[in-house]
């Protein structure tokens, strides 16, 4: 949500695909492994790590990074569902 949550007054579309979304959050544990999936792949993008340490083999990812979200998940071995937006 960090990534693209700007303006609630102009993101209508944005809230309801939030509504049926798990919001998930950063505790220090969780931050150690993002870190080490950062590592693992070169990348510096926290979100997107968070986002692929948090997503299971039957999950559905929403993106417009499907590339950096698919190396990720490749790395973590989960066949998830990624869909570029």
């Amino acid at each position: 949500m960090a990534q693209v949550w700007r303006d609630g007054r102009r993101q209508a579309n944005l809230a309801r695909v939030l509504a049926g979304t798990d919001v998930l959050q950063l505790d220090e544990a969780t931050a150690r492994k993002v870190g080490e999936v950062l590592k693992v792949n070169r990348s510096d993008d926290i979100v997107d790590a968070h986002i692929a340490l948090m997503t299971g083999p039957k999950d559905v990812v929403l993106t417009s990074d499907d590339i950096g979200i698919k190396a990720l998940l490749r790395a973590r071995r989960v066949r998830a569902t990624v869909v570029h937006v």
